[in-house]
């Protein structure tokens, strides 16, 4: 781009950047725009091009913007030129005047060059003439610039003139040459039977104007005729119109015509033509849909023909459309929709035509509202629109909010919620008693605590028909059809839980159209608490009167609960002066205290029952285990004649407690060996066991008066299995105590059950038992002890006891430390298959007679110093000592001989023991600490001394002349 047209861009607000030359040649029908890019035109050819970009092709027939643009990018600019549409174009020269000055470009094509163009600036004064050579024309056509582009358009616009010829039937008659932009004027060739212009092209011209052609054209004159009509469509109403008399629908829309008008011109003699199976035309011009044809709603299009009779040639066509038309008639309810076209819809819509084959609405959007407003006037119902009843054509349902298609005529009508409700929700069939209670006007509609009797009927209310019916199992209720009231049936037993009964009611207008209730039908029964037998039996009105409330869920078993005395006792006593003792049900045998609960599923007759006065209602207490008579039994004395007596709970007694007779005396006993845990007094009270002792008048068990007879057990085993004892209470001196005491399993003798027992002589243990520590601690008369079976004792169990002198362990035992210590008389010990020895076991013991048989080395098995050992340990330690601060004293008394049985790799535990022998086999090893401390005895080794003294503790004081060494001696 040259500099001085570069400024001069800077300088305007639009510059000129590129020169379009418009050639305006036009060919028939009018081409496509150029302008855009670069529109350039191949050399040595007609085919004019619509270009994009610089150089590209466009098609002849679109309207070309002549030159297109010259881009100025260098001083030496490339001049492109446009396309000349319908012309054979050989050769184009321009000439310009740019300010006076003469410029001339010849022979312009796609690259011709100039430097004319970079020369021209907004503002300048610009002409010229572009000579266009036509192929067979000598002289070339002169396009002259329009001054006017120039100004409104910054752009250089040649007016191409183009040729046209006027031919009447056959003949020439006049000729010219037009611009593309000011079209042709033929006003002066035009007459009243000239319809239009036929263009060379194929267009047509109507008019005296032609316009939109480009190019050399011949226009011929056509006399034609035209035919227009007064509507587009025409219908065929529905039968359902034509009988309603419809001419609009309910939104003021009219409907369509059912003929046509149609308007010829152009022509004085003239004839139809056109399918007549589709419609008729008449000579007047008056369109109708042929006699026996539905078109379809959607629409169908049939062309009428006009012809020229004068020139058959000459013709003109219109379209029609020709529908069907139907309607969609809603009706506020089956009676309005039943009385036929008589009765006007409450809401009609049609539908049809060109609309389309199908028109669906939201019905109760189109009608619902309308209706409803005024259903209740019209129908005396007050409830909601339900639904929608179709009948035509098909019978269906749409539904309250549904869309509906129509494709033909469409009745529906209106349906209603149909509802029934009752005034009460449950009735009942009243028991006997209750029924005899109310007959006789001793209870109301409410008890004295205000609990409802359930009606006998429920009334039924039915809303939204004027003629309906019940449907209901009529083996359960009976419904009066007429009145809407329920009754339970007679046959019928409902439970006192109450049932449900469906009770459904129906349209007699439309069966489709139903709704239900359920009404809980029961039984009702009638707790009657009286004040005495003899009102009871009398029926008489009854103190108070609880009826059931029937109301209970169903997964709870139907029953009320009633505690009478809370009700009534108080009221009762004040009248009676007595004090009850409980109640009697008459129907059963049943007799509860003054708080017992009854259970009330059915009628029940309760009365009271009072006390019986002078017997004494003191507790009697019973012991178990006891040396005197007068413990374990007791005698209670019956007023007289006339009364009988029992446990109160017999089924729990049973055999547990005795009782025997004489007389009015009735004597009470109870064995060591029963089973009483059932009778236990209360969940954290071992040892302790109640039983109620009633005596009661024959003739009236509800009047009773209770004695509570307790067992205390001397021994018990608590709910742990451990066995205790009752301090203060007496037992026998031999005590053989197994795993079973009481039909209870015992595991274990509780630590210190028995300390200090005074009673105690002999004891028995059949285990396996643990026998507890301190268990039978210091008992001062326990002289012998047994073992027997897997047991285990704990520190001290036996300690302490001054006559303990025999001891006989034999099985699983494992010992504690010190449980048989601090006995002074103990002299002779028997142990066999024992299991683990406890540390000190027999200190203090006198022993003078000890029998070791069956010991298992392999049950001492100890860990020491990473090797398992097997050790005899701490069994007499201190045996025979007397004190712990120095050597026992030593002396001519006969002493026990032990004899360590073979298998022991390690032994001890003789620390100030005084043992007449002690036999060591050469098994042993090693030796504890401290193992033979200030032992006083003869010591019998299987090995040699050598052996001995490379086993024996260096800290075991053993003295020479205390201790008599016998080596390779066992």
């Amino acid at each position: 781009m040259s500099k001085r047209f570069g400024e001069t861009l800077k300088n305007k607000i639009f510059a000129l950047l590129c020169i379009f030359v418009c050639l305006l040649f036009a060919s028939c029908g009018g081409g496509g725009g150029g302008g855009g890019g670069a529109v350039s035109f191949a050399p040595n050819s007609n085919m004019p091009h619509n270009g994009g970009d610089a150089g590209g092709w466009g098609t002849g027939a679109e309207t070309g913007g002549g030159f297109g643009g010259t881009s100025i990018e260098e001083a030496n600019a490339t001049l492109l030129i446009g396309q000349v549409p319908a012309l054979d174009v050989t050769n184009v020269n321009i000439v310009l005047y740019v300010n006076g000055t003469r410029f001339e470009i010849n022979n312009v094509n796609e690259t011709t060059t100039t430097e004319v163009l970079p020369k021209i600036s907004i503002g300048d004064t610009v002409s010229g003439t572009a000579y266009i050579y036509v192929a067979g024309e000598a002289q070339p056509r002169e396009a002259l610039l329009d001054p006017q582009a120039i100004g409104f358009h910054n752009t250089l616009k040649f007016k191409v003139p183009y040729k046209y010829e006027c031919i009447d039937k056959g003949t020439t008659i006049e000729t010219g040459t037009y611009f593309y932009a000011d079209g042709i004027d033929l006003s002066s060739r035009t007459t009243a039977r000239i319809a239009g212009w036929l263009c060379s092209d194929g267009t047509m011209h109507y008019g005296s104007q032609v316009n939109g052609v480009r190019g050399d054209i011949t226009l011929t004159s056509v006399y034609e005729v035209a035919v227009t009509s007064n509507i587009n469509e025409i219908s065929k109403p529905s039968n359902l119109i034509s009988a309603l008399g419809l001419t609009a629908d309910s939104s003021g829309a009219p409907l369509k015509p059912a003929a046509a008008q149609l308007y010829v011109y152009g022509s004085d003699n003239y004839s139809f033509s056109y399918n007549s199976n589709l419609i008729d035309v008449s000579a007047a011009g008056v369109v109708t849909i042929a006699n026996g044809h539905t078109p379809p709603l959607a629409g169908e299009t049939v062309s009428i023909t006009v012809t020229d009779n004068d020139d058959t040639a000459l013709f003109a066509a219109i379209d029609l459309t020709l529908s069907s038309q139907c309607v969609l008639a809603m009706y506020k309810d089956k009676a309005s929709h039943d009385a036929g076209a008589g009765a006007a819809p409450d809401y009609t819509k049609f539908f049809g035509g060109s609309g389309g084959a199908t028109s669906s609405g939201n019905l109760y959007a189109l009608a619902g509202s309308l209706i409803e407003a005024r259903k209740s006037a019209l129908t005396q119902n007050p409830e909601q629109i339900s639904d929608w009843q179709q009948t035509t054509p098909v019978s269906a349902k749409p539904g309250k909010t549904g869309s509906i298609d129509v494709t033909a005529d469409t009745k529906l009508y209106a349906l209603y919620s149909i509802t029934v409700s009752s005034n009460v929700p449950q009735i009942s069939k009243p028991s006997e008693l209750l029924a005899q209670l109310i007959d006789q006007n001793k209870i109301g509609t409410q008890d004295s605590a205000g609990t409802l009797v359930m009606p006998k009927s429920a009334q039924l209310t039915v809303t939204g028909s004027d003629s309906w019916s019940f449907e209901y199992d009529a083996s359960k209720v009976s419904v009066n059809s007429s009145t809407g009231v329920v009754t339970v049936a007679a046959g019928a037993n409902p439970s006192i839980r109450g049932e449900n009964v469906t009770i459904t009611v129906k349209d007699d207008n439309d069966p489709t159209i139903t709704n239900n209730c359920t009404i809980k039908i029961c039984s009702q029964a009638v707790c009657a608490i009286y004040i005495d037998k003899a009102t009871c039996d009398a029926n008489g009105t009854p103190g108070y009167t609880k009826i059931l409330d029937n109301t209970v869920s169903s997964l709870v078993p139907p029953s009320m609960n009633v505690k009478p005395y809370d009700l009534v006792g108080s009221q009762f006593v004040s009248q009676h002066g007595g004090t009850i003792s409980g109640w009697k049900d008459p129907d059963y045998t049943s007799v509860g205290a003054t708080t017992s609960e009854y259970s009330v599923s059915g009628d029940k007759k309760i009365y009271a029952g009072w006390a019986i006065t002078g017997i004494d209602t003191s507790e009697r207490t019973l012991w178990r285990y006891t040396g005197v008579n007068n413990d374990n039994q007791t005698v209670i004395t019956k007023p007289g004649s006339g009364y009988s007596s029992k446990w109160k709970d017999s089924t729990l007694v049973g055999s547990r407690i005795n009782t025997s007779f004489s007389g009015n005396n009735v004597t009470i006993s109870v064995t060591n060996l029963a089973v009483l845990d059932p009778l236990k007094k209360n969940a954290t009270l071992d040892g302790e066991y109640q039983a109620i002792y009633q005596i009661y008048k024959s003739d009236d068990p509800a009047s009773f008066t209770e004695i509570p007879i307790t067992v205390k057990d001397a021994i018990y085993v608590d709910d742990d299995g451990e066995l205790h004892f009752t301090t203060g209470a007496t037992i026998p001196s031999t005590l053989m105590i197994s795993t079973l005491w009481g039909g209870k399993t015992v595991t274990k003798i509780a630590d210190n059950a028995f300390f200090g027992n005074t009673n105690i002589q002999e004891v028995t243990i059949n285990g396996p038992i643990e026998v507890g520590q301190n268990a039978f601690k210091n008992c001062p008369n326990l002289t012998t002890v047994s073992v027997l079976g897997a047991a285990k004792l704990g520190y001290y169990a036996f300690g302490g006891c001054a006559l303990l002198n025999d001891v006989t362990l034999n099985g699983a035992i494992e010992s504690e430390q010190y449980s048989f210590s601090d006995c002074p008389s103990l002299t002779t010990v028997s142990l066999s298959n024992i299991k683990t020895f406890g540390f000190g076991m027999f200190c203090h013991a006198p022993l003078n007679n000890v029998s070791i048989t069956n010991i298992n080395p392999s049950d001492m098995i100890q860990r020491i110093n990473g090797v398992d050992e097997k050790v005899w340990s701490n069994v007499f330690w201190y045996a025979n000592g007397t004190s712990e601060t120095g050597y026992p004293a030593v002396d001519s008394t006969a002493r026990a001989v032990v004899r360590i049985p073979r298998g022991f790799t390690r032994i001890g535990g003789f620390t100030a023991a005084h043992i007449k022998e002690v036999h060591i086999p050469n098994t042993v090893t090693s030796m504890e600490d401290y193992g033979f401390d200030y032992f006083a005895g003869d010591i019998y080794f299987e090995g040699t001394q050598a052996e001995w003294d490379a086993l024996k503790d260096s800290r075991s004081n053993i003295s020479p002349s205390r201790v008599n060494m016998h080596y390779n001696q066992y």
